[in-house]
């Protein structure tokens, strides 16, 4: 199953949170989660609501206009996905250059990634991809 939550209004994402504590979250391989430019703090929601340490099945997540706090949130509890191999991160929301670092440390740190899309304030592109 691909969950693309990124253009869906905030009552139908509200709706879909809540259902996830009666779904068997090991069908869910794709998730697609989006702040989406100031809309409504998706992402801090879907955290409230559950933690992605419970997507034990998840292989890919892409994460759009992540903020600082949310990222470090976020790189602890997928380090125990070991299905997880792919992970894009954009953001514009992350500007201060010690946070930057932070966060890009974090994402390196993760030992299961073999394919990584980081997009940070448009300017820097990294792609990562690692033989398996």
């Amino acid at each position: 199953l691909v969950a693309d939550t990124s253009n869906i209004e905030e009552y139908n994402f509200d709706r879909f949170c809540s259902s996830l504590t009666k779904t068997n979250f090991n069908n869910i391989y794709v998730l697609i989660l989006s702040n989406n430019y100031y809309r409504y703090p998706q992402i801090r929601q879907f955290l409230s609501y559950t933690n992605l340490s419970n997507f034990q099945c998840l292989y890919s997540l892409s994460l759009i206009d992540i903020n600082y706090n949310e990222s470090i949130e976020i790189m602890q509890q997928i380090k125990q996905l070991n299905q997880l191999k792919h992970l894009h991160i954009n953001t514009h929301e992350i500007y201060d250059d010690k946070q930057l670092a932070n966060v890009t440390q974090a994402v390196f740190d993760q030992p299961n990634i073999r394919a990584l899309a980081l997009d940070l304030h448009e300017v820097i592109y990294i792609e990562y991809f690692q033989k398996e």
